[in-house]
């Protein structure tokens, strides 16, 4: 950062002293924000999203063998969905809710400022040290009930080497990229009670492909306690593959990087959601965040939480208004019961891998049902025009919670997607953000695509046909 500061014998003398020794601080300044700087080994506590992490076993990845949940249980071919645990600690609660804790285990070098000297990037080692995350809803096993899925590190075979390349791209930060793949203790646990099947290792690929960071109290004087994060201290005792010891001792935080915060071209430092998307997982993290009895982290449209298909979990407990946008009665009746509004909302994005139709629904997740609405917008950023909401709805849901349904979505276009109450007098609850893909008609829908019937028995299913 640059101070820029615009200006007769002996007291003339005085003035060009004086103007002398301003531009020698302004220079001093601007020296000191492109000087480089070195990022020290330290750990990096990250929060996963409810709904943030996925594993499929449906596709690409083998399906969960025959037999495993008991002689006779059929193979598991479906998608979990996990979102944050806070991680075992001694003391307790020394962490907050940071789930996963990334290890860098060696300094940078001295790293320039991009444009200003030639050694702005370097690659670090890392490893992944804690992880503890729990499915979002249960798994079903037809025949044999409904499972909980808990993910740790695994406890049978050591994780594989990895690194971080980080770049310094400007005065106050930069960007990192880096992948790593986490060999995996996935605990089911039956819901009814019981004991638990423990399969390890499993594979489950974790972590950042690319993010951003920004240097804590560096020339544009970032300072994370005004995103509410935390500092991770170091000492202390986590469990991080869930066997009932703690195994390992935090390093704490790295004076100069704080990971999940842009601080370059962003005119003010803001959270950075940062993904890893491949054919098997999905996962999705942010620094940890001390909301304090707050709203909560996806309040604004500004900060959206990202949602998949299945089950996001939320809590819209002290949710504010908002911008108070209200939606378009030519695609939002309401109806005569309140008016065309959404109270106390949270904000998702939802970015659909195929173009298709898609269910929304608002669904218990535990605490009951509330007075929900729901309303869909074509924008990826904050909706500056009621025209933009494409579907929404107030109590076609379980009870008195919303559903859209068969709402037509582009493949890989981003949509955000508002959660809120009837009124501004209805008390929120946690719950959950439902989001199914329509599964297509069938190929004889349409009378020009009639299927030959011969004599005999012509087999055919209906359930997804449309009418008329």
């Amino acid at each position: 950062m640059t101070a820029r500061i615009e200006g007769s014998g002996r007291r003339r003398r005085a003035n060009l002293f004086v103007h002398s020794l301003i531009t020698g601080v302004a220079l001093c300044a601007t020296a000191r924000a492109q000087a480089p700087i070195v990022v020290g080994a330290g750990d990096d506590g990250w929060v996963t999203a409810p709904g943030g992490a996925m594993s499929d076993f449906s596709g690409p990845c083998p399906p969960i063998p025959a037999g495993f949940f008991g002689p006779g249980s059929p193979p598991f071919a479906g998608i979990i969905t996990f979102e944050g645990q806070p991680l075992a600690t001694t003391p307790a609660g020394a962490l907050g809710e940071t789930d996963t804790i990334i290890r860098r285990t060696a300094a940078t070098m001295p790293l320039d400022v991009m444009g200003v000297g030639p050694n702005f990037m370097d690659t670090v080692p890392v490893e992944i040290v804690a992880l503890r995350l729990r499915s979002t809803v249960p798994i079903t096993i037809p025949g044999f009930g409904t499972w909980n899925v808990e993910a740790y590190l695994s406890v049978t075979t050591a994780q594989i080497a990895a690194s971080l390349t980080i770049s310094r791209d400007c005065p106050d930060g930069g960007s990192f990229m880096g992948t790593i793949n986490v060999t995996a203790r996935l605990v089911f646990t039956p819901t009814g009670g019981g004991a638990a099947i423990v399969l390890d290792p499993a594979p489950l690929k974790s972590f950042s492909s690319a993010c951003s960071w920004a240097i804590p109290f560096g020339p544009g004087g970032f300072d994370p306690a005004t995103l509410l994060i935390d500092p991770l201290p170091a000492g202390v005792g986590v469990d991080g593959d869930g066997n009932g010891t703690f195994e390992t001792l935090t390093l704490g935080d790295s004076p100069n990087f704080r990971a999940g915060v842009i601080g370059c071209g962003a005119g003010a430092f803001s959270l950075l959601l940062c993904a890893e998307a491949t054919p098997c997982e999905i996962h999705e993290v942010s620094p940890p965040l001390d909301t304090g009895g707050g709203p909560p982290p996806n309040d604004d449209c500004l900060s959206p939480i990202n949602a998949l298909l299945g089950i996001t979990s939320f809590d819209s407990t002290n949710a504010t208004d908002g911008a108070g946008l209200p939606l378009d009665m030519l695609v939002c009746d309401m109806g005569p019961f309140g008016d065309e509004q959404i109270y106390q909302d949270v904000w998702f994005s939802f970015t659909p891998g195929a173009t298709n139709a898609y269910d929304f629904e608002v669904v218990d997740t535990g605490s009951g049902t509330w007075d929900s609405r729901i309303a869909v917008y074509d924008q990826s950023s904050c909706p500056d025009d009621p025209a933009n909401v494409i579907a929404c709805d107030d109590d076609d849901g379980a009870g008195l919670f919303s559903a859209v349904f068969g709402v037509p979505l582009i493949g890989g276009n981003t949509y955000l997607v508002r959660v809120g109450s009837f009124s501004a007098t209805t008390s929120e609850l946690p719950a959950g953000l439902s989001i199914s893909a329509v599964p297509p008609p069938p190929a004889n829908d349409d009378c020009p695509n009639a299927a030959t019937a011969s004599l005999g028995l012509t087999s055919f299913d209906s359930t997804t046909a449309t009418y008329p």
